[in-house]
């Protein structure tokens, strides 16, 4: 039989000339095998799920999510400690004690430290449901070496995380971000009664909920005439203000509509942001869902999803919550690769240039592709970089999913891709090629 894991690495490493100055890969050769780096959890290597990717300063790469043991799900993070990719380092294994507990999220701070964020189920029963245990939200901060830091939230079983309840819910999915101030935002998806909403929750420093945020510390965000909200995207800005992307699913038909909202510092919302502190995608389309969003030094607001289930955007909304006339086309600009594409991730490099991630289906006779699209700051494909813009890693007819993105000080954009059967693997392009390579 072949060893799909290696055939996996192979197709990922091949790689194609994309640029004509004599280098036959786009990944960086100093990184892992020719730029790629696979994952493993105690010698686990097919059952991991990636969420996040974050890069410190020094080009240290850590990625969180998921991996199953037994029947449960348990939090992974690990730190791909070396500026070539190996030694690396698990930590935040099994942070609960065997507990089903899930990491969504990655956020580091100016002094390197990481916060991850999941959602985890405690033996508490709750409510009037005998049959139900208690959710929580939880946030968990460790240094920048991967050591739980006990000074952060409460005392006591679970020092170093804090945890957030959703009485009488589950808590489907979890964002969190780190301010300038060193606050920790946590959004978090809680579904009750089959209705999903959003909970907003900004924690001090020390990891305690920040009671002159909102009302007790939180926002809570719902949708009217029983509609779903779920949250897509989650930024601050430099002055403390904060960002929801959400996606609202109507209980009739079923179509999502993805919607920007922004807040005050103290959790009001900003009612010179759109209309009344939000704004709603209009694509002229049945569906617009968001995937991923990000503020940039100026308080301008990337956002990128899908048109109808199938068509990729990237847009841009200026301070004031209007698509920005500078970028794209009225401020949109559409990512058509394959016959359908997905996006998974968005990252903004030192010059506020745009960077997105995401799965394409329907190529070279019904391949997958793993596609990193890098945009100029007016919205346009940077043709200095990859094929016109695009760096493509075919997975052939092995299935991959884009996870993650993020972009490191040197400006190399910084993937995790997962495959459900193959494994999990960090790819990173050259800098020569992240930087252009007229």
């Amino acid at each position: 039989m072949v060893n799909q894991k290696v055939l996996l690495v192979n197709l990922l490493t091949a790689g194609a000339v994309l640029c004509s100055i004599g280098t036959a890969n786009p990944l960086d050769p100093t990184f892992g095998r020719n730029g790629v780096r696979d994952i493993e959890t105690a010698g686990v290597f097919d059952d991991l799920s990636p969420k996040a990717i974050a890069v410190q300063t020094d080009g240290t790469i850590v990625v969180a999510g998921s991996r199953r043991v037994s029947s449960n799900d348990q939090a992974f993070v690990s730190i791909l400690w070396q500026p070539n990719g190996f030694a690396q380092y698990n930590f935040g294994i099994d942070m609960f004690a065997g507990l089903e507990h899930d990491a969504t999220s990655l956020a580091l701070d100016r002094e390197g430290r990481i916060r991850v964020g999941g959602s985890v189920v405690l033996p508490i029963r709750t409510c009037d449901h005998i049959d139900r245990y208690t959710s929580y939200s939880f946030v968990s901060r460790f240094d920048s070496k991967g050591s739980i830091d006990t000074s952060f939230g409460p005392s006591g079983s679970f020092a170093g995380s804090a945890l957030i309840q959703a009485p009488c819910a589950d808590v489907l999915d979890v964002l969190a971000s780190v301010d300038a101030a060193g606050r920790t935002l946590v959004s978090s998806d809680v579904l009750d009664g089959g209705v999903t909403s959003i909970v907003v929750t900004r924690l001090s420093e020390d990891g305690k909920i920040d009671s002159s945020f909102g009302t007790s510390g939180q926002i809570r965000m719902q949708a009217p005439a029983g509609d779903s909200l779920a949250a897509a995207g989650l930024a601050t800005s430099k002055s403390g203000e904060v960002f929801v992307g959400a996606n609202q699913t109507s209980s009739i038909d079923g179509s999502v509509k993805g919607s920007v909202f922004k807040f005050r510092s103290d959790g009001n919302p900003d009612s010179t942001f759109g209309a009344g502190g939000a704004v709603v995608v209009d694509l002229s389309s049945a569906s617009e869902r968001l995937c991923c969003m990000a503020v940039d030094g100026q308080g301008r607001t990337y956002i990128a999803g899908t048109s109808n289930e199938e068509f990729a955007f990237i847009a841009r909304l200026t301070p004031a919550g209007q698509f920005d006339a500078k970028f794209g086309t009225h401020g949109v600009a559409f990512m058509s690769v394959g016959t359908s594409d997905s996006p998974a991730a968005l990252a903004l490099d030192a010059s506020d240039r745009a960077n997105v991630t995401l799965t394409s289906y329907g190529l070279h006779s019904g391949a997958t592709a793993i596609e990193l699209l890098h945009f100029n700051e007016d919205g346009s494909l940077n043709f200095a970089t990859g094929e016109s813009g695009i760096y493509e890693q075919s997975c052939g007819f092995i299935d991959c999913t884009a996870a993650g993105l993020a972009v490191d000080a040197f400006g190399r954009p910084t993937m995790v891709v997962a495959s459900p059967d193959n494994g999990t693997f960090v790819l990173r392009e050259d800098e020569l090629f992240a930087d252009g390579c007229d």
